[in-house]
């Protein structure tokens, strides 16, 4: 039958990790944060889940967060149930508090996996979108910025106050903070106004890995 092949596929092959990959998702449980990844992005920590503001936000959408499984696994393939239960939880919790606090009229959730599936962190998450009437976002899919970390604070603050969970890892303060090269996160142009409800401020538009290589 044309694109079905029914000899099994070894599970190496759906690995895109490269070698030494410092993962961003086990870096900041260990304390060791980037621009795009600080410990005030962490709205929820549970035992075999985190989730946290994306440091990547669509034209209409901001405030997005990503759910994130503690432990590195790359993605869905493999995936342990006890986690992906744990994920979807939390997703479940995000996605209500979400629709609760922010001035949104829906909530829409996606994971990719694999380079063709348009997954570009070598380990699994699951992206929750604040939805507005017409706001274009699957159509906008390579308009998406690098937000800073003053942007994303006001809406982690306001998330993680309505999910009242515990926001640390145990890290009493970070091993290292440095920048990404080329990071356009401090880039204002376009930014839009946004009230999340309960707030009188605008808002502008254990498990780890050290070093892993792919399987």
């Amino acid at each position: 039958m044309p694109g079905l092949d029914e000899r099994p596929i070894p599970l190496a092959t759906y690995r895109h990790q490269p070698d030494s990959y410092d993962c961003p998702f086990c870096l900041v449980q260990r304390g060791v944060f980037t621009e795009h990844n600080q410990l005030g992005d962490v709205v929820a920590v549970t035992e075999l889940a985190f989730a946290c503001i994306s440091p990547q936000w669509w034209p209409a959408n901001p405030g997005a967060a990503l759910v994130v499984p503690r432990g590195h696994h790359e993605n869905i393939y493999d995936f342990p149930a006890a986690a992906g239960h744990a994920v979807w939880d939390l997703v479940q919790q995000v996605a209500l508090a979400m629709r609760t606090t922010y001035v949104c009229e829906g909530i829409s959730i996606r994971q990719h996996n694999e380079p063709a599936g348009d997954q570009d962190v070598w380990h699994l998450h699951v992206h929750v979108f604040p939805r507005h009437r017409g706001d274009g976002l699957y159509e906008r899919h390579n308009k998406a910025r690098w937000v800073a970390s003053e942007e994303r604070a006001g809406y982690a603050d306001v998330l993680a106050s309505q999910l009242n969970l515990q926001r640390t890892f145990g890290v009493e303060r970070p091993a290292h903070i440095f920048a990404v090269p080329g990071d356009s996160a401090g880039d204002s142009a376009g930014r839009a106004g946004w009230l999340v409800r309960g707030s009188s401020r605008p808002m502008a538009s254990t498990s780890e890995c050290p070093r892993r290589a792919a399987r």
